[in-house]
């Protein structure tokens, strides 16, 4: 679904779209309800998924405009980091309980760096929830980054202007 289906869908106006993915401004209640219910999801759960918290009480990153995560990163990173939280869980049963980035990422120097990055910060006796939510985050990002530097194909295949 582009930005644009999801603003026809939920009957908001194409900016609202782009500033609540980029981070600019987070949309009164009315709106993420109507965004929510474009795309199938119930009630504000835009707001229920930007909480920094979770009824499970499992650590979630706070959404907010103009620092930390945007929703749409939230929302984009909740299913890589439960990835994540599995390759952890799995190094860890195997006796490796404080697993290194090349451990977690082999293969990947920018996931492995923030994830060692994420830990340090963290401490080597902390959840490792706040590292796999940045590391998450930075999948998303590299993900976006390189859809932008994608050439752009026209509806008959040719390359379109970016």
């Amino acid at each position: 679904m582009t930005q644009h289906d999801l603003a026809d869908a939920a009957g908001v106006d194409l900016k609202t779209v782009y500033n609540l993915e980029s981070g600019t401004r987070w949309p009164i209640a009315r709106t993420r309800v109507a965004i929510s219910a474009a795309l199938r999801w119930s009630g504000d759960a835009l707001a229920e998924m930007a909480r920094p918290g979770r009824p499970d009480g499992e650590w979630r990153p706070e959404a907010r405009p103009g620092g930390g995560f945007t929703a749409a990163e939230v929302v984009a990173a909740e299913p890589l980091k439960d990835g994540i939280r599995e390759r952890f869980d799995a190094l860890a049963a195997d006796g490796d309980p404080a697993p290194s980035g090349q451990a977690m990422f082999p293969g990947s120097l920018p996931l492995a760096a923030a994830w060692d990055a994420a830990r340090l910060g963290a401490g080597p006796d902390q959840d490792p929830e706040q590292a796999m939510w940045a590391v998450a985050v930075v999948q998303v990002r590299l993900g976006a980054a390189a859809e932008d530097r994608a050439p752009r194909r026209g509806s008959a295949g040719a390359l379109a202007p970016a």
